[in-house]
């Protein structure tokens, strides 16, 4: 398959490289990355012209792991030697050397750091300009009219499945339906809604993406809507789930995964999909109602200025109570407290954190009592079997 755009990087930059990506696919533009658009097994240098022939465009991630290869050097001038335009996204504010001077400085270019994702949207908009032909339209969806007997509507949802299919795999779209059925505690209500950017959900013929799909050739990215905090940092970092850059827009983790780390990570993306899930409905519930008092913190959930993290929170709610206490019972005390600064529905996030870091993460010296899901600090541990 044909792509729009050749994305020339360091495999340093990778994580970096995901996200950029998949922003621009998601807005229409083709990708190339070797890393991913490469089958096993192929003449990688093969591959690499084919793409550098075939593309409209190369964009060089620029940053000082990309100055220190001499691989990409070969890339660039492929590309001025096929006559293609070379913008160079800079990532770090380093100056070109040796022939990424030569070939270069002399460009215009996007600077994109300290934040780079911050400026995805930039880089998009330059492509479009130059290629008015990757503007994707937009589409405004109308109310279908009522149906005649025996004529039946036309399926969207069937052309676009295969539209997937043909974009990246059976086994991809496979994976998505396996994912909302494993998770159909908080995804069953909805019906997979395709389209031609991502696979979102729908419920009622309202669309409602609080989480939503993009999948890939060999996997699916899920994004999931939920605010960043340092602690599902630690946790995703933890899992080895595959990461691309939080999305600051709109609020959303992206996370890859395959079939083998969806099974052996089901319990942390549990937890984020509910989470998700259980923040929709609190937005949904409340979106039509104009809050009273907004400046009383108390009131509306979510006090300024926190204290401490969720983590240092839930340590010093189980060194308050010294005994065995459950998730929730140390959520009402950290809001009786005011250890941690709240947003949204924070009952269940709260709660679903201090779950988690206490299973699983090393550096929280606590445990759980035997045949029940109360914890405590190991300093604290009460008599007879634990």
């Amino acid at each position: 398959m044909k792509r729009d755009v050749f994305i020339s990087y360091s495999s340093k930059d990778q994580k970096i490289v995901e996200g950029l990506s998949a922003y621009l696919e998601q807005n229409g533009i083709r990708c190339f990355i070797a890393y991913r658009d490469i089958p096993p097994g192929s003449v990688w240098a093969a591959k690499i012209t084919e793409a550098i022939e075939s593309c409209k465009i190369m964009i060089v991630v620029f940053s000082e792991n990309f100055n220190s290869s001499t691989q990409v050097d070969k890339e660039i001038e492929m590309c001025i030697g096929e006559g293609k335009p070379v913008l160079p996204f800079k990532i770090e504010n380093t100056d070109y050397t040796g022939a990424k001077k030569y070939f270069l400085k002399n460009l215009h270019h996007i600077d994109a750091f300290p934040n780079p994702e911050e400026r995805f949207g930039r880089l998009c908009e330059t492509i479009q300009n130059i290629f008015p032909e990757l503007i994707k339209p937009t589409i405004i969806e109308q109310p279908q009219p009522p149906v005649s007997i025996g004529v039946q509507p036309p399926d969207n949802n069937k052309s676009y499945n295969d539209y997937w299919i043909e974009k990246t795999s059976k086994e991809s779209m496979d994976l998505v339906k396996r994912f909302k059925e494993i998770f159909s505690e908080y995804l069953g209500e909805y019906d997979l809604h395709y389209t031609n950017t991502q696979i979102g959900l729908r419920k009622n013929n309202t669309t409602n993406n609080f989480v939503f799909f993009t999948p890939q050739r060999r996997e699916v990215v899920i994004w999931i809507k939920i605010d960043k905090t340092e602690d599902i940092d630690r946790v995703l970092d933890e899992s080895g789930l595959s990461q691309l850059a939080y999305d600051r827009q709109i609020k959303t983790y992206k996370i890859r995964f395959s079939e083998k780390n969806l099974t052996e990570n089901i319990d942390i993306l549990s937890f984020l999909v509910k989470t998700a899930y259980e923040n929709n409905k609190y937005h949904q519930a409340t979106k039509d109602v104009t809050s009273k008092n907004t400046s009383t913190s108390e009131e509306t959930g979510t006090p300024n200025n926190p204290r401490m993290t969720i983590k240092e929170a839930v340590l010093k709610s189980l060194e308050d109570l010294k005994e065995p206490t459950g998730s929730v019972s140390i959520t009402d005390h950290i809001l009786e407290k005011k250890y941690y600064s709240l947003t949204g529905n924070y009952y269940n996030t709260v709660a679903g954190i201090c779950s988690i870091l206490l299973k699983n993460d090393s550096s929280v010296k606590c445990k759980k009592e035997k045949g029940s899901n109360l914890y405590y600090l190991a300093e604290y541990e009460p008599s007879g079997d634990d």
